[in-house]
């Protein structure tokens, strides 16, 4: 009788093996994707400060520009007129610029907290991914006591 039952725990205990491997193997794939979506987020947020860079550089050079088209001031005795229609269009262009950048910044801040979320959830499947691997060990270490045990009492019943 004792035989027959460890027989049936040691199937019991196969089963349970094999559903945390199946487990396992699942946490290790999402854990992978979740890394890859963590890579493509680091990715999106350097090209967001590449191109935040650029039109800061961008902005530099139209504030240096616009400087160098300002009409001088009149003397102060004189009333100062509207100010001239800006050349070549640059203060629109800087305001388009300067818009940009905001929208650049809000984005760059967006995939920076989704990486954020990203490396929390990795680090969380992380963890799930080592108990499970434990659990996985105390398992096969169990079911091997078990077969052990088994061919202990099929030797004393031969």
């Amino acid at each position: 009788k004792d035989l027959e039952d460890f027989k049936a725990s040691l199937f019991s205990v196969d089963q349970q093996v094999e559903a945390m491997r199946g487990t396992l193997e699942e946490m290790r794939c999402r854990a992978e994707r979740a890394s890859a979506d963590a890579d493509v987020a680091r990715s999106e947020a350097a090209q967001a400060e590449a191109e935040t860079a650029a039109l800061a550089r961008e902005i530099a050079l139209l504030e240096v520009r616009q400087r160098g088209t300002a009409v001088p001031a009149p003397p102060a005795a004189v009333p100062r007129p509207k100010p001239a229609a800006p050349r070549n269009g640059l203060t629109e262009e800087l305001r388009e610029v300067i818009s940009n950048t905001k929208q650049v910044e809000n984005e760059m801040a967006m995939v920076e907290a989704r990486l954020g979320d990203l490396e929390d959830e990795l680090a969380e499947q992380d963890k799930t991914v080592e108990i499970l691997e434990v659990e996985t060990e105390e398992e096969r270490l169990r079911t091997h006591r078990l077969q052990s045990r088994i061919l202990q009492l099929e030797s004393h019943l031969s």
